[in-house]
């Protein structure tokens, strides 16, 4: 089942953050970027070639600090030994995990001001947001395939419920009839 964010206005006058899948909110503060902030959530103190499979001083689950689960830590590692294998950066390899594989979410509002998020039910769970004009960006989500040893994107990009598609009617119908300013009444 779906949840739906609660609509704080700290989160959308702030410099953005990341939400986790609970719901939970996670700031940037004005001086906090968010790889730096997904880094922290990814890697917790833990310098980032300890997590390259093969390192000499390769992490383990039972000396990790950082806050994903078990399944999300070793997929970690996978992803981000896939991510320098395809000779991609490790600016936002942190940041991209938490929003294709670890179902968080992104919320950017300094540069374009939006959600993004790979969440198959975005209408649900950020319905207060839609009522609020914010821009969400819905994204396919990846899944690791331990055949080819990569990152697939799923082929479907809203692979969304009977409520969801509900939620997104529902919102519709209220934007073209509520004004604005009243539309604090609707939120759930």
């Amino acid at each position: 089942m779906s949840i739906i964010i609660p609509y704080d206005e700290k989160l959308m006058s702030s410099a953005g953050g990341f939400i986790n899948p609970n719901g939970k909110i996670d700031l940037c503060d004005s001086l906090y970027i968010h790889e730096v902030l997904a880094r922290d959530i990814c890697l917790g103190s833990s310098p980032i070639y300890d997590f390259i499979v093969g390192s000499s001083n390769e992490i383990t689950y039972d000396n990790y600090d950082g806050k994903l689960n078990k399944n999300e830590f070793e997929l970690l590692k996978l992803w981000l030994t896939y991510e320098f294998t395809n000779h991609i950066s490790f600016d936002g390899a942190c940041g991209d995990f938490l929003l294709y594989i670890a179902n968080y979410d992104k919320v950017e509002t300094i540069r374009k001001s939006a959600i993004i998020t790979a969440n198959n039910n975005p209408h649900i769970r950020f319905f207060n947001y839609y009522l609020y004009d914010c821009n969400i960006i819905h994204l396919p989500r990846k899944t690791y395939n331990s055949e080819t040893n990569t990152f697939d994107v799923n082929n479907y990009l809203y692979p969304c419920s009977e409520e969801d598609v509900e939620a997104e009617h529902e919102l519709r119908e209220i934007k073209e009839k509520v004004p604005y300013i009243e539309r604090k009444l609707f939120l759930k």
